[in-house]
């Protein structure tokens, strides 16, 4: 069984971290950033559905790192 594993930092530091992220991008760079909601959204997709034991961790490294070449690829 996985173990739930939740990092410790301050809410106050995580909240809003999207909005600076895609305000501090710089123009000519646009295509290259990662979809970071998109990230965001699937990583709670995925814990949710681990949690629910709907879900193995083999296949969701699998996916999710996929899912990341193709961002930065």
């Amino acid at each position: 069984m996985l173990k739930s594993c939740r990092l410790r930092i301050p809410l106050t530091e995580m909240v809003g971290f999207g909005k600076k992220l895609k305000g501090r991008q710089i123009q000519e760079w646009q295509g290259y950033y990662i979809n970071y909601k998109l990230m965001k959204k699937k990583v709670k997709q995925y814990a949710n559905q681990i949690e629910a034991g709907a879900l193995d961790r083999r296949y969701v490294l699998k996916d999710f790192s996929r899912m990341l070449d193709n961002q930065v690829l």
